[in-house]
Formats: C-alpha cells, sequence, structure tokens
C-alpha cells in the first residue's frame, strides 16, 4: 500500500476535463493509494490576500477494478476581490470487460468555477476503454464516452448550453518512459456536444513530464537489491483547454503549467 503526500501542488482546474490518465507507462500495481495537499497564504500590508488550496485524491486497484475519487478546492481574494474560485470533485470506476484490451467505466463529477460563470456543472457518464501495453517503456489509451451534462451559470449569464445537454467525450493518451528516472505523457480529450457536434466543441490538451529524484535502489555486499522504502518525484504539466462556446465576456481559451512533488512511502 502507497501513501503519496503533496508537498507542492499549485495546480488549479481551469475546465471541467478532468485527466485520469497516469504519464507512466505499465499496468498499475495492486493495492490502495491516497494523497492529499494543503496550501494557505496571508499576506497583509502592501499585498491585501488570502488564497487557499486544497485536494485529496484515493485509489484502489484490485483484480482489474479499479475505484478513484478525488476533490480540489482553490480559494483567494485580492482586495476584497474574488481572483480565485473553483470547486471539483470527480468519481470514477473502471472495470475489465474480461476480452482483450477492453475495460469498461462510469463516472460522476460536480464542479463550479466563478471565472467561467459557471455555478454548478454536474457530468455523468458511461465509456469503453482499450489499453494496450506494447513494451514496457510504452503504452497507450483510446476511450470514448456518452456523458450527460447539467450546467447552470451566475445570475445575468445567458449561455445556450444552460440546462441538461449531451456529449460525446473522445480520449487518447500515451506515456512513453525516457529512462530509469524519467517519464513522460500526453492527452488529448475531444467533447462535442451531441446536438452541435462541428460548432460547439470543448477540448483539452496536456502534456507531463515525471522525474524520479529518489536514490537508486540500493544493493548489499551479496549482490542483492534492497527496496526503496521512500519515493520521491517531481512533475511537471502543461495543460491548454479550449471552449468554442463560452458564456460571453469568457475567454476560449486557458493555459495553465502546474508543478508538483511528491514523497512515497510503504
Amino acid at each position: 500500500m502507497f501513501c503519496t503526500l503533496l508537498l507542492l501542488a499549485t495546480s488549479a482546474l481551469a475546465s471541467s476535463i478532468y485527466n485520469p490518465f497516469d504519464p507512466i507507462p505499465g499496468e498499475k500495481e495492486a493495492g490502495a493509494r491516497a494523497s492529499v495537499n494543503l496550501s494557505v497564504e496571508i499576506d497583509r500590508g502592501n499585498l491585501e490576500r488570502t488564497q487557499t488550496k486544497a485536494g485529496a485524491g484515493f485509489e484502489v486497484v484490485h483484480d482489474r477494478l479499479e475505484y478513484k475519487l478525488i476533490g480540489q478546492t482553490h480559494q483567494a481574494v485580492t482586495f476584497d476581490e474574488r481572483t480565485a474560485g473553483t470547486n471539483f470533485l470527480h468519481t470514477r470506476l473502471t472495470r475489465h470487460l474480461g476480452v482483450g484490451s477492453l475495460w469498461t467505466y462510469g463516472f460522476a463529477q460536480v464542479d463550479n468555477n466563478v471565472f467561467k460563470l459557471v455555478t454548478l456543472r454536474n457530468v455523468n457518464g458511461v465509456g469503453v476503454e482499450l489499453r494496450r501495453y506494447p513494451t514496457d517503456s510504452f503504452s497507450f489509451n483510446i476511450a470514448t464516452s456518452v456523458m450527460s451534462e447539467y450546467t447552470r451559470y451566475a445570475e445575468g449569464a445567458i449561455d445556450d448550453d444552460d440546462g441538461l445537454r449531451w456529449r460525446n467525450s473522445t480520449i487518447a493518451s500515451l506515456s512513453v518512459k525516457l529512462g530509469d528516472r524519467m517519464s513522460a505523457g500526453a492527452t488529448a480529450f475531444y467533447q462535442p456536444r451531441l446536438d452541435a457536434p462541428l460548432t460547439n466543441v470543448r477540448s483539452m490538451g496536456q502534456a507531463t513530464w515525471v522525474v524520479d529524484l529518489s536514490p537508486p535502489t540500493r544493493t548489499t555486499n551479496d549482490g542483492e537489491e534492497v527496496e526503496r522504502r521512500v519515493v520521491s518525484k517531481v512533475r511537471f504539466d502543461l495543460r491548454v483547454d479550449h471552449d468554442t462556446q463560452p458564456p460571453p465576456d469568457v475567454i476560449p481559451t486557458d493555459i495553465g503549467f502546474d508543478t508538483s512533488l511528491s514523497f512515497q512511502w510503504h
């Protein structure tokens, strides 16, 4: 069983699209994993700001059955004005179909985003995923799902996506091991609304680089390898979100760069 404590997390969700894919290639190890992160910043004087970031995650992998739960919040007030306001909760269940590399999955999600004028968005979906591991250093996933999406916008904001809509979500993801201590991943999401597939589309692209900072596995004088009890990693994420039909006065494209440092022990 692994536990993860995120010591540095700068991520803030810019859209409703959650990326569940791991940038490290290969099948996931069985067991349970937990993660937490918390950041509080209070400035007074020349800068009047209060900012909080918090997140937690839980994942269980057992006999071709996977369950994941993740939540995040980012709130900030600067000079009595709201400068950040997002909340996000996502739960996901994935199960092997018993046929080749095919999996099925279902998910539910609730989020809001003050600066996108979204006071509530609830997404529920089911889909099929293909997982392939051609080598120990390379893997890729292709998935597609149908999802219902209920959106409520801030008072006074008029948007065609308001209310209950249906979307398709198509995903392609790959991960590559670049050596003993580095790996990289790339994921693309394409989410057209089913009644307007050419004009109303949300999309996301994310590139990730992970570096293992831990000392290499130690070898005793007898030639026996000693397992590392603590593993530390640094992760870099570049993410681009685009909405072809955002609410009025909302910029259609968001770009974010996130850095996180983690310690794992078992």
